[in-house]
């Protein structure tokens, strides 16, 4: 995989290195490229989402304002058809659980409400 510069999934160097050390100790957990299987699976699934309606059950949704593997305007946009909370994690990429401290803070005191509203 490619080093630090460039990643679009943190911003935490520290963790990033810790992350490649494991991956680079023990290769079987590494992700590959996808299977044609894979994608013909994940466009299916995206398909389904599409079409679903809200959900029952109370869904959190949390994205960093530095998304750049998926779109955020699609993840809003579903979001709101399926009636989840949406919190923007203010300087996380793509992974805000594995961001700097402050931002992984931010984004656990967002799941810590989310949870309390709903009686978790």
């Amino acid at each position: 995989f490619r080093g630090f510069e460039g990643n679009a999934l943190t911003s935490d160097r520290a963790v990033f290195n810790w992350l490649a050390t494991i991956l680079r100790k023990n290769a079987q957990l590494q992700v590959a490229a996808p299977s044609i299987r894979w994608l013909d699976e994940s466009m299916a699934e995206m398909t389904r989402l599409s079409r679903q309606g809200r959900l029952d059950a109370p869904v959190a949704v949390l994205t960093g304002s530095e998304e750049a593997v998926v779109s955020c305007t699609a993840i809003h946009r579903a979001a709101e058809r399926l009636g989840a909370e949406r919190t923007v994690i203010e300087g996380a990429r793509h992974e805000v659980l594995i961001e700097s401290e402050p931002m992984r803070r931010r984004a656990w005191v967002a799941i810590d409400a989310f949870l309390a509203r709903h009686g978790v």
